[in-house]
């Protein structure tokens, strides 16, 4: 009995471990059901900033909620995603201050995931934004009293340091919103207006000497922040040809310290006309344009303007960054001249001639020739 037992016994125990043999087989070869977690989406590569070809858009277009805005916006977006254009130039700060809301936010967080230059212009001094809470910042008449140009605006004064801090704090603050380039404009003194009414508060500088002080500044406060930054200017079309404006604006005292610049080469606003010297080098004869005759030939204002001012740039010698070009041009008519597609294109040709970094499109109400750019 006891070895018929023994027997039984040894088989069950056979049956048991050929069963938990089985069930582990079964076990580890079960396919895994479990839900795998998604990959994190990757951003498209952003466009090269020495390749940009760019639209201006307000505040107001980019964060507005009425269907006027939203068509403009939605507009824009075609014709970046389209287009040859793969940047934008976005206000976040003008004459009346900062303009940046939660809408303006959420907006430029939404362009996160699409390969757009984003670019945040800032207006410097001409903000009318501090004077009941700091009147000592601004420039003032001579008999005294806040001066203002023709349009009532207010100028902070270049000269102070505090204006200095005021803006580089502003712009400071916009970097991590999400922008990849800060572009001021306005980095100069008032041009129209009572200016030779304006008190000067640093006796022993010139305008000039005081907007390259401001340069250096910008330039190292917000790269001892954020080193990876871009930052550029917006400067009057008349730099390429002058080497100085009586705004304190000169294009050698921005090469050292800026990325980018952007001369404003409107061929409508050469009120004086368009002048450039013959080039010998490269074999150009001299240009002796009317107001009227640079407004009606943009293409050659456009590269002559832009062959002048790569040369000044050529000549300066400096151990620190050397700034490209990257001019705005006119998608806009004014003064009985219509700027049609291939008036567009010319200058966006003629700026490539010219080998700059790119383009930048100006319309104020948004608006941009679609003709004009090629399709991708």
């Amino acid at each position: 009995m006891r070895s018929h037992a023994a027997i039984v016994v040894i088989v069950l125990a056979c049956a048991v471990a050929t069963a938990g043999g089985f069930l582990w087989y079964r076990a580890a070869t079960a396919p895994i059901t479990a839900k795998a977690e998604p990959l994190a989406k990757i951003p498209p590569p952003l466009p090269s900033p020495d390749d940009i070809r760019g639209v201006y858009m307000t505040a107001n277009t980019a964060q507005g909620k009425g269907l006027a805005a939203k068509t403009k916006r939605d507009t824009i977006l075609r014709l970046l995603d389209e287009t040859e254009l793969n940047a934008l130039v976005i206000d976040v700060k003008e004459s009346g201050g900062a303009q940046v809301t939660e809408e303006l936010k959420q907006f430029v967080a939404s362009l996160a995931d699409k390969p757009i230059w984003k670019i945040a212009r800032v207006v410097v001094f001409a903000d009318n934004s501090q004077t009941k809470t700091h009147p000592d910042w601004y420039l003032h008449y001579v008999g005294g009293g806040m001066w203002r140009d023709r349009g009532g605006v207010a100028w902070l004064d270049p000269a102070k340091p505090e204006t200095q801090n005021y803006i580089v704090d502003f712009a400071d603050s916009i970097v991590d919103l999400g922008f990849n380039e800060i572009q001021f404009d306005y980095i100069r003194y008032p041009s129209d207006g009572s200016v030779g009414g304006i008190k000067r508060t640093v006796a022993n500088k010139t305008k000039r000497e005081i907007i390259a002080d401001v340069f250096k500044t910008f330039s190292e406060e917000l790269r001892a922040r954020h080193p990876d930054i871009k930052l550029s200017i917006d400067v009057f079309g008349y730099v390429t040809e002058r080497p100085e404006l009586s705004i304190g604006q000169a294009l050698a005292d921005a090469v050292p310290h800026m990325d980018y610049i952007s001369p404003m080469v409107y061929p409508s606003h050469y009120y004086s006309g368009y002048f450039a010297k013959a080039d010998k080098a490269r074999g150009l004869p001299a240009v002796n344009l009317s107001r009227q005759g640079a407004h009606t030939n943009p293409e050659t204002v456009v590269y002559r303007s832009m062959l002048g001012a790569t040369d000044t740039i050529a000549a300066i010698t400096t151990t620190a960054r050397r700034a490209k070009l990257r001019p705005w041009l006119q998608d806009f008519s004014m003064n009985g001249v219509w700027y049609s597609a291939d008036r567009v294109r010319a200058q966006i040709d003629a700026a490539a001639r010219a080998s700059t970094a790119g383009y930048l499109l100006w319309n104020a109400g948004n608006r941009y020739t679609e003709g004009a750019l090629e399709k991708e």
